[in-house]
């Protein structure tokens, strides 16, 4: 919403609502004041709506339906590392539909019942390099609870979720088509064997038509609580993944990928302080394997399809809030350290993913003036530099990029505009100048590199919002 509008109304009635809301939004002018790295042909430009009704049923009954509708188009031109006198156009065109419907209710004195369905449709249109990709991906979905108490200080949840994924991607006119039918059952007991002492056991079975499978499922976890604010908490599960539909287009020779989670943490929530810090493992198993695409692989060795894949994650994560020390104050500090080594998709080796940084830091302060009705904040954001995949260093990602830093901060005005409830926001990002770099790009020779860049050095963004008919005095 650099540059834009939109708007949103509720109409209420005793026991219904109706809402709606609808927004345009255009980068052109935002990036012809401030310059881009990206060679735009056509900047962003979205139009987007939705709408969401609630009806309360009888005394605890209620309904609730949902829809939105998001359309956008850009387009720019890459540079073509292969040959750097061309540069390759490229062109999305996304149609997003969205909707649900839900009812939940409590009959007598402790059952309660939860149904509801989802519909959405993805539409995305590319044009690159000459090439015309479309892929639609179609997913129908509903699930079904009920909760009852089944004895004192014992309750317990059974449901089932079923889901209809159809993926239809045409590539220069070569179509492929998948269909998925995923059926889950689970249930669930929420046991409180003391005042301090509580546990959630669970099972979770699952199915998958696309690779015709089964898995079961165990999750449990128990909470101790050691004061008034303070608790322990553990809990372990085995979670399962279909592998991507981009390996079941080529084979459907897999098996659910799994992984095991365990995590301990100790809270404390009170006296307007929070302090978490958590520690968890992650062993994964049956990742898929294979080579998909050739590029950015560039000389990596063919990898065959199946579930050879493994990895692991551990780590910490700590979280410090307080917005009592200092008056009219509120700041919060986090900080997590990952060590994660893979061997999934095309990976020759076990090695550090792309996606994951080892430290991670940040720490956001927030303060408010009285005197002229405005929240300041400033926020920092530091991570390790992360893995890339460098053709010329005969070491998998032995390249990490340099370390990303971010300092942004933002104004937000209350005002009274006309009796009506009003904010003006300005926000700017980056505002030291960070030059950071995301990985590197690299021709099919690998002799050109290109670095990955942000669009732009900064960027800013201000903005007014109105609550028409919503008086200034009742906030």
């Amino acid at each position: 919403m650099a540059l834009g509008f939109g708007g949103a109304h509720t109409q209420r009635w005793d026991n219904t609502s109706f809402s709606v809301e609808g927004g345009y939004y255009n980068l052109n002018a935002y990036n012809n004041v401030f310059k881009q790295r990206t060679d735009w042909d056509i900047s962003p430009i979205a139009f987007e709506g939705s709408t969401s009704f609630r009806q309360k049923i009888a005394k605890n009954g209620m309904l609730k339906a949902y829809a939105s509708y998001h359309t956008s188009k850009l387009s720019l031109y890459l540079p073509n590392l292969d040959s750097l006198a061309v540069k390759d156009h490229f062109k999305l065109t996304p149609d997003n539909f969205y909707s649900n419907v839900s009812y939940k209710d409590i009959i007598g004195d402790d059952l309660t019942i939860f149904a509801g369905a989802s519909f959405s449709i993805d539409n995305d249109r590319i044009k690159y390099a000459g090439n015309d990709i479309k892929q639609i991906q179609k997913l129908a979905e509903s699930k079904f609870t009920i909760s009852k108490k089944l004895i004192e200080n014992a309750y317990i949840t059974v449901g089932a979720e079923f889901q209809n994924t159809n993926y239809d991607d045409t590539y220069n006119g070569f179509n492929s088509t998948l269909i998925e039918n995923y059926f889950a059952g689970f249930a669930e007991t929420d046991i409180f064997f003391t005042n301090d002492l509580a546990a959630k056991i669970g099972v979770r079975a699952e199915h998958s038509k696309l690779i015709d499978k089964y898995n079961v499922a165990p999750r449990v976890s128990f909470a101790y609580r050691l004061g008034e604010f303070d608790q322990l908490n553990f809990a372990y599960g085995r979670f399962y993944q279909t592998p991507d539909k981009n390996y079941l287009i080529y084979s459907r020779n897999f098996n659910f990928e799994n992984a095991d989670h365990y995590i301990m943490n100790y809270q404390y929530i009170g006296d307007n302080r929070t302090f978490r810090i958590e520690l968890f493992y992650k062993n994964y198993n049956n990742l898929a394997k294979g080579t998909i695409h050739v590029y950015p692989y560039l000389n990596l060795p063919d990898v065959p399809f199946g579930n050879d894949g493994s990895g692991y994650a551990k780590g910490v994560d700590i979280f410090w809030r307080d917005s009592q020390t200092i008056p009219l104050t509120d700041y919060w500090i986090s900080y997590s350290y990952l060590d994660t080594k893979r061997n999934f998709a095309n990976y020759p080796s076990m090695a550090f993913p792309t996606f994951a940084s080892p430290h991670t830091f940040s720490l956001v302060l927030k303060h408010w003036f009285e005197s002229i009705s405005s929240f300041v904040s400033l926020t920092y954001t530091h991570a390790e530099g992360r893995p890339y995949f460098n053709p010329n260093n005969p070491e998998f990602l032995g390249d990490r990029t340099k370390s990303y830093n971010n300092l942004s901060g933002n104004i937000a005005v209350v005002l009274n505009l006309f009796n009506n409830y009003s904010v003006i926001f300005f926000s700017v990002d980056n505002i030291i100048g960070f030059s950071n770099v995301y990985g590197y790009r690299y021709s099919s020779d690998g002799t050109v590199s290109s670095p990955v860049l942000p669009p732009a050095l900064r960027t800013a963004f201000l903005g007014m919002f109105i609550s028409i008919g919503e008086r200034s005095q009742n906030q």
